[in-house]
């Protein structure tokens, strides 16, 4: 970092089968993109959760921007939500892995049409990846190799609503003000 700080500066890194952006300093960030074969094609999601894909990078007028481009899915394809009782992390909560996050978005929620704010973040092993890859060396009538193993990750947030609530309504915001606001019935 001390040879390049002063200049703007974007790394971009892989092999890890894990997506994340990861902001050094206001001008440094690295972009660490998941794999197109998930993890290792076994499954259609790499060990974050982060859907099989890779990362599409637009420079103009000096600007750089990017989105994350998962397969078979358009690219506002940027959220998987799973509702109280899907996840064995937070069965209470509703939670999101926004694959593609980085600490510039805004991740908020509404109850009822009510704002609650900013979602909280936590690290949570996406339950969607771990059925993929037990259910896989589970036919194969193997134990899942530590490589392959699900992994925690800090793309992920969750809300708790209240037992009356009918709906939640999720809003995310990126770095460059593109949104997509999802409503789910409870």
């Amino acid at each position: 970092l001390e040879v390049v700080r002063g200049h703007k500066v974007t790394f971009i890194s892989g092999h890890t089968h894990i997506n994340n952006v990861l902001q050094y300093e206001s001008n440094i960030s690295e972009h660490n993109v998941a794999a197109i074969c998930g993890s290792w094609w076994d499954t259609d999601h790499c060990t974050d959760g982060t859907p099989s894909g890779y990362k599409v990078f637009t420079k103009q007028d000096g600007k750089l921007s990017w989105y994350y481009k998962s397969v078979g899915h358009d690219k506002n394809h940027q959220v998987e939500v799973y509702k109280p009782g899907q996840t064995s992390m937070h069965p209470n909560s509703v939670v999101l892995n926004v694959w593609d996050w980085d600490p510039l978005w805004k991740v908020e929620w509404a109850e009822d049409g009510v704002s609650a704010g900013s979602m909280q973040q936590v690290n949570v092993v996406s339950s969607v990846f771990a059925s993929e890859i037990k259910a896989v060396y589970d036919s194969y009538g193997k134990e899942i190799p530590r490589w392959k193993s699900p992994k925690s990750s800090p793309h992920n947030f969750m809300a708790v609503p209240s037992p009356s609530a009918r709906t939640v309504t999720i809003s995310i915001e990126t770095r460059f003000g593109q949104k997509w606001t999802t409503t789910i019935e409870l």
